[in-house]
């Protein structure tokens, strides 16, 4: 209620506290917050909570004749341009790629997600989170260890996230008709897979992109390559999407 523009909370983490035969993830991660939440710009998964007032404006209207149900929604999150509150470990466990299981993060040391505090409700309407953001990433751009990041190459609000979840260890999930769906307005915030510190993928139209920019850049695959094997990635330009290095 705080922020119109924040159409439902997902709960995709439903399945972390376990049950009598399965422990649940936070059971091998104990580390993990379940309370730990961020903002995606689409629906963001098939349990949810949305307020009365939204199902009010969107029950009317649904097809389901047409399309699944979550289509419909997955539709009309996109015209009205609303946000999905979303949990930083997924149901799905593809912490650090798509595809993932928990089973195989175990196996991965380095695979970890760094957790923050974001105690107030305020902090994930959409001023507070890219304020937030914003102070994220001013407060780390000396420190190119703290705080690693890529942008895309286009201005579309699609155009190269595919090749950014298939090149990249990225905490997200590919949406119906393989639209991104755990992003928000150009955004991607990941876990590490070197080192400490978080990775941040921003497009051009993110309206975070002109703090993003300003953190040290490397202009080549290869200075990219380099980086990585340092432990130290700040921002990689436009053609390190595409120059994936060996």
């Amino acid at each position: 209620e705080l922020d119109p523009s924040v159409g439902c909370a997902s709960a995709w983490n439903d399945n972390l506290k376990g049950s009598e035969n399965d422990p649940g993830f936070v059971h091998y991660w104990p580390e993990l917050d379940q309370e730990q939440f961020h903002l995606a710009s689409q629906f963001g998964g098939l349990g949810f909570t949305a307020s009365l007032k939204l199902l009010a404006d969107f029950l009317p209207g649904m097809k389901l004749a047409n399309h699944p149900w979550d289509r419909e929604i997955f539709d009309y999150f996109k015209e009205k341009k609303l946000s999905c509150i979303y949990p930083e470990v997924p149901r799905t466990f593809h912490l650090t790629w798509v595809g993932g299981a928990h089973e195989a993060l175990l196996h991965r040391p380095m695979g970890l997600v760094r957790n923050t505090s974001m105690p107030h409700p305020s902090s994930l309407t959409n001023s507070g989170y890219e304020a937030y953001l914003r102070h994220y990433i001013a407060s780390h751009c000396d420190d190119p260890s703290k705080v690693r990041a890529y942008d895309i190459r286009d201005d579309s609000d699609d155009a190269g996230w595919g090749k950014v979840t298939r090149d990249f260890p990225v905490l997200v999930g590919m949406g119906i008709g393989h639209e991104m769906r755990l992003t928000w307005y150009g955004t991607i915030w990941t876990s590490p897979m070197l080192g400490k510190g978080r990775v941040l993928i921003v497009a051009k139209y993110s309206p975070i992109y002109d703090e993003f920019r300003g953190c040290t850049q490397f202009s080549s695959g290869q200075q990219w390559a380099a980086a990585l094997s340092q432990k130290k990635i700040s921002v990689l330009s436009n053609k390190s999407v595409a120059e994936k290095p060996e």
